[in-house]
C-alpha cells in the first residue's frame, strides 16, 4: 500500500501541525489526493491506507486524524491504537451524523457523503481547537459495551437498577451527544461504544 505526501508551507503557531487521512478506500485517498491544492491546510498531510496504519502512523498530541473506514472492525482497532487519543480525530460515517454544536468534545462525527470543501473545513476547525472529552461515566460505558455484546435487556436494567425504558433513554441521550443519533441502533451502539472506550483510554493516558 502507498503512502501519499505533500507539504503545506503554511505554519500553525509555533508547530507544523500534521494530518492523517486514513481509509481502507484507495480511491477515497486518490480522490483527496487529486483535491491536494484545495486542502490549503497547515503542515503536512499523510495518507494511509488501513494496512500501513500500524507502522506508519504516529501522530503527535494535537494533529489532526481524518478517519474514514468502511469495515467496523477496522475502524475498531485503529480506534484502540493507543496514539489516537493524542490526536484531533474527524470521522466519517455512512450514516446520519449530526455535529450537534460547533466544538464538541471528543471526535467530531460527520457523514461520508459530506462535500469535500465542508470536509476541509472540519479538518481546519479541528486544527484551531484544543481536544477536549467528556468526563467518563463506568454506568454508560459499561451499559454499551453489554448492548454492544448483546446481553438481555432485562438483565442490564438489572444491574443498573434501571428500568428497561430508561436504558434506551440514556442510550439515546448519548448518541446525540455523540452526534450519531441518526444511527440505526445496531450501529450507533457499537460505535457509541467505541468512543467511550476511546474517551476512557484518554483519561487514563492523562491521568484524568
Amino acid at each position: 500500500c502507498e503512502v501519499f505526501t505533500f507539504q503545506i508551507l503554511r505554519l500553525h503557531g509555533d508547530y507544523i501541525m500534521d494530518y492523517y487521512i486514513i481509509s481502507d478506500d484507495n480511491y477515497f485517498l486518490l480522490g483527496i489526493e487529486a483535491l491536494s491544492e484545495q486542502i490549503n491546510l497547515d503542515g503536512s498531510v499523510v495518507y494511509l491506507n488501513t494496512g500501513t496504519v500500524d507502522s506508519r502512523f504516529a501522530p503527535a498530541s494535537g494533529d489532526v486524524v481524518l478517519l474514514a473506514v468502511h469495515n467496523i472492525i477496522t475502524r475498531r482497532r485503529i480506534m484502540q491504537l493507543p496514539v489516537i487519543v493524542r490526536s484531533q480525530l474527524l470521522i466519517l460515517l455512512k450514516r446520519s451524523t449530526v455535529l450537534r454544536h460547533a466544538h464538541p468534545p471528543g471526535p467530531w462525527v460527520i457523514p461520508w457523503s459530506t462535500p469535500v470543501r465542508d470536509m476541509i473545513f472540519y479538518l481546519r476547525s479541528l486544527g484551531e481547537k484544543k481536544m477536549v472529552w467528556y468526563p467518563t461515566d463506568m454506568r454508560e460505558m459499561d451499559m454499551f459495551f453489554r448492548l454492544s455484546a448483546k446481553e438481555p435487556l432485562a438483565k442490564i436494567s438489572d444491574l443498573h437498577a434501571l428500568s428497561d425504558k430508561s436504558v434506551y433513554a440514556l442510550r439515546r441521550k448519548v448518541s446525540v451527544r455523540l452526534g450519531v443519533s441518526g444511527c440505526n441502533s445496531a450501529v450507533g451502539t457499537l460505535f457509541c461504544r467505541d468512543i467511550l472506550e476511546m474517551q476512557m483510554r484518554y483519561h487514563i493516558v492523562n491521568k484524568i
